[in-house]
């Protein structure tokens, strides 16, 4: 696996799942022909803990030399509000201009994905799979479970798994509006958020809809019956240290 570029095979089944990584490759003749390779691994999980390691081979022989140079972990890194201010300031703009503009259209993935993607690839931590956005600053789990991290603000990434939204009554009596039904990653929710009505406790958001159209339609926190949300907001690799 260190020959092709890969992760060893406990990590490799959770690539796009668990975990995002980077390696970083340096190559040094010496004497006797001899050339050593040096690989560094950046593991990256869907919490911003990470495992590092770095190993070297000789490319004459990689199986017999191949060995580990060493290994450490890194936690899941301390709210750091000043990051996530200056965070904010470079990409929120960016982000919600690329979602307006997807307004109207239909698009085969979903908007958050699409947004990102053309984001500053090299610049921003990357989502991982339907589980991480970036650092999450918001999460509710059924309305008695409340934990806020910072303002919830435009750019901001909404992720609901499970929501049951009660809406007003109307004709034909209550309607509730489902979001992120099921049990996998890939069921929950997302969407941009647009703007935020902190009095209202209102998301207003461009998403996709089931048509896969791209449309603005807002939400209130206090409709919230059951189920979990979480606002993440994206940052930039130095949040991360890479």
């Amino acid at each position: 696996w260190w020959l092709r570029g890969e992760l060893p095979e406990s990590l490799a089944g959770k690539i796009g799942v668990d975990l995002v990584y980077e390696i970083e490759s340096n190559q040094i003749k010496k004497r006797g022909n001899r050339t050593v390779n040096y690989r560094d691994y950046y593991v990256l999980f869907y919490d911003l803990s990470q495992i590092i390691f770095e190993l070297e081979y000789e490319s004459e022989d990689p199986r017999s030399t191949i060995h580990f140079v060493r290994r450490f972990t890194k936690p899941i890194p301390i709210i750091r509000k000043d990051l996530l201010d200056k965070y904010h300031r470079a990409f929120a703009n960016a982000i919600v201009s690329k979602a307006s503009t997807l307004i109207g259209t239909k698009i085969a993935d979903n908007v958050v994905s699409v947004v990102l993607e053309g984001l500053g690839k090299t610049e921003i931590v990357k989502p991982i799979g339907y589980k991480s956005f970036g650092v999450t600053i918001y999460k509710n789990i059924n309305n008695t479970n409340v934990a806020k991290i910072d303002e919830i603000k435009a750019g901001d990434v909404l992720w609901i798994r499970n929501g049951k939204f009660a809406t007003q009554k109307g004709l034909l009596g209550n309607k509730s509006t489902v979001l992120g039904e099921g049990n996998n990653p890939q069921d929950s929710y997302t969407s941009i958020i647009y703007e935020f009505d902190p009095k209202k406790e209102k998301f207003k958001v461009i998403e996709l809809d089931s048509a896969g159209h791209v449309k603005k339609e807002s939400y209130k926190i206090g409709d919230l019956k059951s189920g979990r949300i979480r606002v993440f907001r994206v940052v930039g690799k130095g949040y991360v240290d890479w």
